[in-house]
């Protein structure tokens, strides 16, 4: 059995120094028709869009390998694969890969663990980045209780979850779930029962229990990268942040809402227990941190957004078209934003 994952999925490997051009273009044009419909307040469609974005930009990279990621080239992945491969077949934890070795890490373990057939748990770590960013997406529109926001949240996660600062400094959510398998899971499992528990148990004391509970989780996951530090801790959590920083924290000021106040504490906790030296994956606290952040940013957007939309509608080319401010603000942010931003580049 073939393992490329073009062969897996039927389709042509692209040829990444001939093709990476065309991809831009129709991310710029996928962009565009984003925009359109964002700004036709077609909101299903264009949350459909956006889940084509990233499909499409993450996609190409995934089709582009001729093996699973990182297999006899990256070390860790390998020697994660070959340990877990161990464990899989002889069902036992204390036998290593190399004769009378006894050293097996965690995540070999965890992984071994999984219901995955062979091939499967060989290519989880190269077809998991075409699920993650999408499914955070859909459970942030269909489980956020703030159902007027949560479409909108939904996008702005698709378009705007991964920067380029955070992508160059180690902590992009996109950019590190090749090497990180078992702590995308632990965000992908966390983030559902947040977002519902928030709903059903609303208010501080809720936000803060949530938080604690997601950073204990992520404490149970192995780190499968090095700690940022006390200094790239910091940076995580405020340079590379952006625009997020700020209107995250103004919404979050405004907001009773716990579902963001207990992802941006669970997730700020597992960053800086991972500074201080503790044994947990900093990338998936810097996620749900991240996202936490973002959807208490949505608020202030839609306000920002009305605003500016006003001014906007009532330039003289526009006046009397029935543009509505919001709609007509978010599709101008779209469309000047998201060609430029992490993805399409």
């Amino acid at each position: 059995m073939t393992l490329a994952p073009a062969d897996l999925l039927g389709l042509p490997a692209p040829d990444v120094m001939n093709h990476v051009a065309l991809l831009r273009w129709a991310l710029t044009a996928l962009a565009l028709v984003w925009s359109a419909l964002v700004l036709g307040r077609r909101k299903l469609l264009s949350l459909v869009a956006g889940v084509l974005f990233v499909e499409a930009a993450v996609g190409f990279w995934v089709l582009s390998l001729g093996r699973p990621y990182g297999l006899l080239v990256n070390p860790e992945i390998t020697r994660l694969e070959a340990e877990a491969s161990v464990v899989a077949e002889t069902g036992r934890a204390d036998e290593g890969i190399l004769a009378a070795s006894r050293s097996v890490s965690r995540a070999a373990t965890l992984l071994a663990r999984l219901p995955l057939s062979r091939p499967s748990r060989l290519l989880l770590p190269t077809l998991l980045p075409l699920v993650a960013p999408v499914a955070l997406g859909l459970f942030v529109a269909l489980l956020w209780g703030r159902r007027d926001l949560a479409i909108l949240g939904g996008s702005l996660w698709l378009a705007f979850g991964t920067g380029e600062l955070d992508a160059l400094g180690g902590g992009g959510f996109i950019t590190g779930l090749w090497l990180r398998p078992l702590a995308a899971l632990a965000v992908l499992g966390l983030v559902p029962p947040i977002l519902a528990l928030s709903r059903l148990v609303p208010g501080p004391g809720a936000a803060l229990w949530l938080g604690l509970g997601a950073a204990a989780g992520l404490s149970l996951v192995p780190a499968a990268g090095a700690s940022p530090g006390a200094l790239g801790a910091l940076r995580w959590l405020t340079l590379d942040q952006g625009l997020w920083l700020p209107l995250g924290l103004y919404g979050l000021a405004r907001s009773r809402d716990a579902a963001p106040r207990a992802l941006a504490l669970g997730g700020a906790l597992a960053l800086l227990a991972a500074a201080c030296g503790a044994s947990v994956e900093a990338w998936a606290g810097h996620a749900l941190y991240r996202l936490g952040l973002m959807l208490a940013a949505t608020g202030p957007v839609v306000s920002l957004a009305t605003a500016m939309g006003g001014a906007l509608a009532a330039h003289p080319r526009l006046a009397g078209r029935g543009q509505e401010p919001l709609s007509l603000r978010l599709g101008v942010l779209f469309a000047s934003s998201e060609p430029g931003s992490f993805l399409p580049r």
